[in-house]
């Protein structure tokens, strides 16, 4: 007797887990879009306030390649945020962002001619003197895949 209780009880709460389900609501899909680049713009926006300095490397090609670092105050290391800009010969603009919480990535970002084609954004460290949002992760994919949080959307496509 125990036994099958002890069977049906295993039974009945794995059948509590489920698979996570992929939201196709486009305006459930494009609000979630919206709150990932939101909040996005304010981690960019507090990890940069939280700079003291920054450096400005050019190339030799230095009309087509910029990378500039911040440093937070006293660290003569590693940087804190990178932003690069490489311009291409066909005239493509590629834009890459890393941002970094105590050496951890945070916040990643690829930009094409402006346009977002890769964001991601993971759970920063809680440190009570870090200003950066938390409570939130998500990655968006130029290609209308995004993950905000534990719910997985597929974007609406635009016909051209």
């Amino acid at each position: 007797m125990i036994q099958k209780l002890l069977l049906l009880s295993v039974f009945l709460c794995g059948a509590q887990v489920s698979v996570a389900q992929i939201i196709t609501d486009p305006a459930r899909a494009v609000a979630a879009r919206d709150s990932l680049l939101n909040f996005a713009g304010e981690t960019k926006l507090a990890i940069q306030q939280q700079s003291a300095h920054f450096k400005a490397k050019t190339s030799h090609l230095g009309a087509r390649r910029h990378v500039v670092e911040g440093f937070l105050p006293g660290a003569s290391g590693r940087f804190h945020w990178k932003h690069k800009t490489i311009q291409r010969r066909n005239g493509a603009v590629v834009e890459r962002y890393i941002a970094l919480q105590q050496g951890r990535q945070v916040l990643r970002e690829r930009r094409l001619n402006g346009v977002i084609t890769y964001l991601q954004l993971q759970l920063p460290l809680p440190t009570a003197a870090s200003n950066i949002p938390r409570g939130h992760m998500g990655m968006y994919m130029r290609e209308g895949y995004l993950r905000w949080n534990k719910n997985q959307y597929v974007l609406p496509v635009t016909t051209r």
